[in-house]
């Protein structure tokens, strides 16, 4: 973890299309993950990204494959990336498991209605990437 925590540092700088932390870049990054288009994100969408970043298929997200799927797909900055996997990381195993998708979705949900909404998916991400900790 130490050495993911330090390539991030340097590779600091904001990758994304948007201004780091802005809810342009979290729409972003929404629109990339609602596959069919309805504006909300459903179990089976937050699978389809899990599964995207695991690289050797084995069913588990290293911090690794995390921050360069990341940085593959431009989502901002190497920063955000770790606080995102760090919040991911339900059990802090270092890995996030498929077991670990419906906690990731109940995190988002604000409504607790089994689907993340568009503004439920800016609100969440905004308060993660800009809260004191993450600084």
């Amino acid at each position: 973890m130490i050495a993911f925590i330090l390539s991030c540092i340097l590779i600091g700088a904001n990758a994304g299309p948007f201004p780091e932390g802005s809810d342009a870049e979290a729409r972003y990054v929404f629109h990339l993950a609602d596959k069919d288009g309805n504006y909300s994100l459903s179990l089976a969408e937050f699978q389809r990204i899990f599964f995207d970043f695991d690289r050797n298929h084995d069913k588990s997200v290293t911090s690794d494959e995390f921050l360069l799927g990341w940085m593959e797909r431009h989502l901002g900055s190497s920063l955000e990336a770790v606080i995102l996997f760090h919040h991911l990381d339900v059990d802090r195993n270092g890995h996030i498991e498929v077991t670990d998708i419906p906690w990731i979705l109940a995190f988002f949900d604000r409504n607790m209605d089994g689907v993340v909404g568009q503004a439920e998916f800016v609100i969440t991400w905004l308060k993660l990437i800009n809260s004191p900790q993450s600084r």
